[in-house]
């Protein structure tokens, strides 16, 4: 499965890491580490989240976590085998 590092609003940290989790077990994703991060801004977190294969999906839950930027990856074995990531979302 692709990852996304996801970039979107927070407010407070607990419920919403809490809120993201949720959220990716809905639409059959994962939260890296069971955790959200934080730089200065206190009003953005970035999570990284292993998304579903398919791309309805991964819109479906950018859009309900309010994502403002999500950024595609691939792991180190799926990039050995030849896969691509998921596209950016501005």
């Amino acid at each position: 499965m692709p990852f996304h590092w996801v970039r979107m609003p927070s407010s407070p940290p607990t419920q919403r890491r809490n809120d993201v989790r949720q959220i990716c077990q809905r639409h059959g994703a994962k939260l890296a580490n069971n955790e959200i991060y934080y730089e200065n801004d206190d009003n953005v977190a970035f999570a990284l989240i292993e998304v579903p294969d398919d791309p309805a999906q991964q819109q479906a839950l950018l859009s309900e976590l309010g994502a403002t930027e999500a950024v595609g990856k691939v792991s180190s074995d799926e990039k050995a085998a030849g896969k691509h990531p998921p596209p950016n979302h501005p």
